[in-house]
């Protein structure tokens, strides 16, 4: 698949918490969208992975690792297909989100992160990075509205 996303589509996609494996999900996710679902539905070490990810989306820079990842028209070099909005992608899919809909999603999934690890006092709100992530939320939901 390589194709645009309707953004009714991403907003109705659910970012919840696992509270018996702690940690966060993507529920009803359609199989057009399996790419997001893969992305943020970590079962090991998401951890690392929202620490990766939230600077990039914050600062609208591409993040990449294991080729997975999202990247902005801004991340491409000469030559490669242009293309509007957020490519997330991985080995096998590609997809391409509208800017809204991707700081919308991300505000979700970062404001279910960041509020149940707090509640739940998870060693993760200890890390050097958290104050910054705890920032770089409030400043994407800011940008949602």
């Amino acid at each position: 698949m390589n194709g645009q996303i309707d953004d009714a589509v991403i907003d109705a996609l659910d970012i919840g918490w696992d509270d018996t494996n702690a940690r966060p999900y993507v529920s009803n996710a359609p199989e057009e969208v399996r790419v997001i679902r893969d992305m943020l539905d970590m079962r090991f070490c998401w951890e690392s992975r929202v620490e990766f990810f939230f600077p990039g989306v914050l600062d609208r820079i591409g993040r990449v690792t294991n080729e997975s990842g999202f990247l902005f028209p801004e991340d491409l070099e000469p030559g490669d297909e242009p293309f509007d909005g957020v490519q997330m992608f991985d080995p096998l899919d590609t997809i391409t989100l509208s800017d809204g809909a991707f700081d919308r999603l991300m505000s979700r999934y970062f404001r279910v992160v960041l509020d149940r690890s707090e509640s739940l006092k998870l060693p993760i709100t200890q890390e050097p990075w958290w104050s910054a992530f705890a920032d770089a939320t409030v400043q994407i939901e800011q940008r949602t509205n």
